[in-house]
């Protein structure tokens, strides 16, 4: 037997990045990937069916066969199994008729799915909390406006330096890895 240390780091995701510990941290324990063994592309936006074959390896959900339940899924494709299993596990819904996995995240769909999976890690009652304090709260959609406030109290969203939240702008990689990464945290999960 044996103690192997396995670390990971990415040439594009250097020191003085805001994202390097967490990054290297969940590439370290294969929770996320690079978009090749050498590179992560921080500021990439990440996709809705990228961010599921996230959620599930973050969750330990294994993949499931595709059973064609979303008009613009094909079977065979890298991410159908993976959306399989986000579906079935309640963390990626879909509109019921589309999942849109080519389409970017915005970071209050992003949200919305990673309080989903920190509610599969915590016991989690979502408050009834209402309007967040950002300055852009008009511009969070009515479905997401709990969500994001909920998100905010247990300090797993963070704004922006100027106070706004930017709710219809496509996630980062590196937004992503740094939210899954927190409530890894607040879970005692790494």
């Amino acid at each position: 037997y044996g103690v192997f240390e396995y670390n990971k780091e990415f040439k594009d995701v250097t020191k003085d990045n805001w994202a390097y510990d967490v990054v290297n941290v969940l590439a370290s324990r294969h929770i996320i990937k690079g978009v090749d063994s050498e590179t992560f592309v921080p500021n990439a936006k990440i996709t809705r069916a990228e961010f599921a074959a996230l959620m599930i390896r973050a969750l330990g959900i294994e993949e499931e066969p595709y059973k064609g339940e979303f008009n613009d899924v094909r079977e065979g494709a890298w991410y159908a199994n993976a959306i399989e299993a986000a579906y079935k596990a309640g963390i990626m819904l879909g509109d019921g008729k589309n999942m849109r996995p080519d389409d970017p995240i915005t970071r209050e769909e992003m949200t919305a799915v990673i309080m989903r999976v920190y509610g599969k890690l915590a016991e989690y009652k979502e408050d009834s909390i209402g309007n967040t304090t950002f300055s852009d709260n008009n511009n969070i959609s009515e479905w997401a406006k709990n969500v994001v406030a909920n998100a905010v109290k247990l300090g797993i969203v963070r704004g922006y330096e100027d106070n706004t939240f930017k709710p219809k702008d496509n996630a980062t990689r590196a937004e992503a890895a740094a939210m899954l990464y927190r409530i890894l945290e607040k879970t005692g999960n790494i």
